[in-house]
Order: structure tokens, then C-alpha cells, then sequence
């Protein structure tokens, strides 16, 4: 027989463990104190977690322990204000995974439902056996480029968006358009938006000579097979014979879509300008970062990624 200690590998530092269920309006807390579970509840409002958290700390303290931490799900939002609140009257934070929470609360009661107090139990369990995650506390211009890179990111999925739905409505209005996606934010492919609304119908009526004379003009450049192959595209686009006030319906529709992605365009610029700043300024401050090289990272890049890890200098190993 061979006998060994059991490593219970539960949380043995001096903190009261304060585990929250967050939503919008109200915050649901648990913990353990001598023996007794304490339940509470109550308004997710500043004054509120405020006056909530010191009666907590003067419970902790006269219990022995030296300070509370807070732990909760992230709830990409909500858990926030409790977060900031709680580091700024000096206690620690953690997070727990949505799905060690699920998993666990599915062994602990055989119930996977939600319910708020049986949530808070659960990651209270979690934190006593020392599964919590770092919350990390990004803070600065590091704070600044995260932010500015979910706005961005934001503006990508817009701008994704109505690039295909100005495709789809276009092979409505331009049926036998045979060009590629593409083409229509070129200098040319935008020309044609700009001087003939992409419409078969306004090509046609200007006749040959006029069309290839117009795009000349103001997409300089432009080949004259693209102009030829426009100008067979609305050809046989016509031969739909769509009515006009349908016509004009489409036509709208794409004018207004295309407003919107130029201002998308322009917003996603403005954006990445102001992620280039930040990044040049963290740069001052930590010279140890990487630089562009061309033909394989762009400085952007470089600020995209780091608006997602935040410094470097948290992490031990890469692998981390």
C-alpha cells in the first residue's frame, strides 16, 4: 500500500472570495464566512456596490482576512463597473470561463439551468479550488489602442456588410453584370457608380461614344476592353426591361448603401490613423517592440495585434 497527501489544491491565501452573477439592472453575490454561506442581492448601480463592497471589507477584516476579491463571468459589459469599483477601493479581481461554470454547476446540482444564486455558488466553488483567470487591467494608451481596435473592427464587419449588399442589389439593377465584386471599388468601378449610378439603363440611353468619353475622363487609365465589356454587360442588361419606377427604387437604394460605405470607408480610415498614433506613442515608452518589415507585417498589423495581447511585458513566456 502506498500512501500519499492529497493535494486539495484549494485557495489557501488570506482573501474573501466574493463571487458574482452580473446582469444589467442587479447583482447577485456569494460567499462563505465562518462556516456560513452569506447571500445577497442587490442594485448594479455605483453608490450601491460602493456602500455593498465596504460592509463586505469591514465583514472580511473582522474576520481575519485581509482583503476581498471580486470574481464574476465576463459579461463583455456589465461586469465592468463592479470591476473598476472594486480595484479602485483596492481589492482583487479574477474571472471565471461561462463553461467551467456550466460544467461545474451540472456535477454540483445536476442542473444546467440558470439560475443567478446557483451561479454564484458555482464560481465561488471554482475560486476556492483556484480556477480563476487573471483579470487583466489594461490601462493607458494600451486601454486606448483595445478600444479603437474594437471600434474598428466594428466598421470591418459594417463595411463587409454592405459591400454585399450593394452586389446583391446591383445583379438586380445590372442583371448581366459579369465583372467581380472587386471591380466596383476601383477607381473605374467607382466612376461608374458616381457618373451612372451602376445603372444598365442611364449607359445605354448616353450611348456608346458618350460612356467610353465620360469614364476616360474621370477613371483615366481605364482599358478599353473594360469599357467595351461594361457597355455589352448593359446592353444585355436592358433586355430585362424592368419598370421604371422599379428602376428608380434600385437605383436609390444602391445610392444610399453607397453613401453609407463611403462614410464607413472614410471611418475606418480616420480609426486606423488614430491606432497608428497610439501605437507610435506606446512605442516611445517601450522600444523593445517590433517594427514594420515590408513584405511581411505592416505597422498596423503590428497595432492590431498588440490592441489585442495589451503589453507584452505581462506575459513570462511566449507561450503565455
Amino acid at each position: 500500500m502506498y500512501i500519499q497527501p492529497i493535494d486539495s489544491n484549494i485557495e489557501s491565501d488570506n482573501k474573501l472570495n466574493l463571487a458574482f452573477d452580473i446582469s444589467k439592472e442587479k447583482l447577485d453575490v456569494y460567499t462563505e464566512v465562518d462556516q456560513n454561506s452569506i447571500k445577497d442581492k442587490f442594485h448594479n448601480k455605483t453608490m450601491t456596490i460602493e456602500k455593498k463592497l465596504a460592509r463586505f471589507q469591514k465583514m472580511a477584516k473582522s474576520n481575519g482576512y485581509d482583503r476581498l476579491q471580486i470574481i464574476a463571468e465576463p459579461t463583455g459589459v456589465y461586469h465592468k463597473k463592479l470591476f473598476r469599483i472594486a480595484r479602485k477601493m483596492g481589492h482583487l479581481t479574477a474571472i471565471v470561463n461561462p463553461e467551467s461554470v456550466h460544467k461545474l454547476k451540472v456535477i454540483e446540482s445536476n442542473d444546467s439551468g440558470k439560475t443567478d444564486s446557483k451561479d454564484c455558488r458555482v464560481i465561488f466553488l471554482l475560486a476556492k479550488y483556484n480556477k480563476t483567470l487573471i483579470d487583466r487591467d489594461i490601462k493607458h494608451k494600451y486601454a486606448v489602442l483595445r478600444q479603437l481596435h474594437v471600434h474598428y473592427i466594428e466598421q470591418e464587419k459594417v463595411y463587409v456588410s454592405l459591400r454585399c449588399k450593394i452586389f446583391n442589389l446591383l445583379k438586380e439593377l445590372f442583371c448581366d453584370y459579369s465583372f467581380s465584386n472587386k471591380f466596383l471599388y476601383t477607381k473605374s468601378g467607382r466612376q461608374l457608380v458616381k457618373r451612372f449610378n451602376a445603372n444598365p439603363y442611364k449607359i445605354v440611353k448616353q450611348g456608346l461614344a458618350d460612356f467610353r468619353r465620360t469614364m476616360k475622363k474621370y477613371a483615366s487609365g481605364i482599358h478599353k476592353k473594360t469599357i467595351t465589356k461594361l457597355w455589352r454587360d448593359a446592353k444585355i442588361s436592358i433586355r430585362h426591361q424592368l419598370d421604371s419606377d422599379y428602376i428608380r427604387v434600385l437605383e436609390f437604394q444602391l445610392n444610399c448603401l453607397w453613401e453609407e460605405y463611403l462614410a464607413v470607408e472614410k471611418r475606418k480610415e480616420k480609426i486606423k490613423n488614430k491606432m497608428l498614433k497610439n501605437f507610435d506613442l506606446i512605442k516611445l515608452s517601450d522600444p523593445d517592440l517590433p517594427y514594420a518589415v515590408k513584405g511581411f507585417i505592416t505597422k498596423f498589423r503590428i497595432a492590431q495585434l498588440l490592441a489585442e495581447t495589451g503589453p507584452l511585458s505581462d506575459f513570462e513566456t511566449i507561450n503565455q
